[in-house]
C-alpha cells in the first residue's frame, strides 16, 4: 500500500482539528497556518500508524519520507545553511525482521526502495551514489551540492 500526502504543504487549508480554513494563505498567517495544519497531519498519521500496528500478526515495512525541504531555487544558492535546508527532509522507517541493519548515516531518497525491494522482496537492484542535486530553474541544470549538505551546519 502506498500513501502520499501533499500536507502540510501550500496551500494551507485544514486547521488543526480537519476543519476547512480560509484566508489562512497571507504572508501574516503563514507561519500559524502551516502549523495549523501539521498539527493535523500529525493528528492523522498517529491514527493511521496506530491502524497499521494494531495486528501484532502482520509486521508493515513503514516508510515516512518528505520529499524536499526549503527549495534552494528560493532560498539561493550563494548559503550554504540554505543549500543544507532544502534536504532536511523527514525520512523515518519501520523495518523489521532485521532490514533496520541495512540503513547507513548518509542513505538518500534514490536508495529507501531499492534497499527495501531487495530485502524484503528479493530484488537485485544496484544502490545509487547518494548524491544530491539542486536544479536552478534559471539555468535549467543541475549542480551537485552533495558535500555542502555533508559537512553539515556552519554553525
Amino acid at each position: 500500500m502506498l500513501v502520499h500526502l501533499t500536507v502540510p504543504g501550500y496551500p494551507f487549508v485544514i486547521g488543526p482539528s480537519g476543519e476547512v480554513i480560509t484566508k489562512a494563505n497571507s504572508p501574516d498567517r503563514f507561519a500559524e497556518a502551516y502549523r495549523s495544519q501539521l498539527e493535523w497531519t500529525n493528528q492523522r498519521l498517529e491514527w493511521f500508524l496506530g491502524i497499521l500496528l494494531s495486528d501484532s500478526e502482520y509486521s508493515p515495512v513503514i516508510v515516512i519520507q518528505g520529499d524536499h525541504g526549503e527549495p534552494a531555487v528560493v532560498l539561493g544558492l550563494d548559503d550554504d545553511d540554505d543549500i543544507r535546508a532544502s534536504f532536511r527532509i523527514m525520512n523515518a522507517y519501520r523495518l523489521p525482521d532485521g532490514g533496520d541493519s541495512l540503513l547507513y548515516p548518509s542513505i538518500s531518497p534514490v536508495n529507501t526502495f531499492r534497499m527495501i525491494f531487495n530485502y524484503y522482496l528479493g530484488a537485485d537492484f544496484d544502490l545509487l551514489e547518494d548524491r544530491n542535486y539542486v536544479w536552478t530553474g534559471d539555468r535549467l541544470e543541475f549542480i551537485d551540492v552533495t558535500e555542502v549538505v555533508r559537512r553539515g551546519s556552519s554553525d
